[in-house]
């Protein structure tokens, strides 16, 4: 239950930020959130919820896209962050 919270706070970080091109710091935000989604699409607690998430992902960095660059870069900056904490709490809570 907590690794789904985690994921749907990740999520609306990436609905709080997008100009029609992505910078840099978002262009890298995505790629860890792509390899998150990956990580939770694994776990099998998170099965029947990734379509959805995907989606909520997919709408959230097209809602990224539409915002000035110096708000992404910030939104994004707090993403990383937190998508770091959230890897981190899931590495620990599966099985080796």
């Amino acid at each position: 239950m907590k690794k789904l919270i985690l994921a749907a706070g990740l999520l609306s970080l990436s609905s709080a930020a997008f100009s029609a091109q992505l910078s840099a710091t978002c262009e890298d935000y995505f790629k860890q959130v792509d390899g998150y989604m990956e990580l939770l699409a694994k776990n099998d607690a998170m099965k029947g919820q990734i379509d959805t998430m995907k989606q909520q992902y997919d709408d959230s960095k097209k809602q990224f896209m539409e915002l000035p660059a110096d708000a992404q870069d910030a939104a994004c900056k707090q993403g990383i962050d937190a998508l770091a904490q959230a890897k981190a709490m899931m590495e620990q809570q599966m099985p080796k």
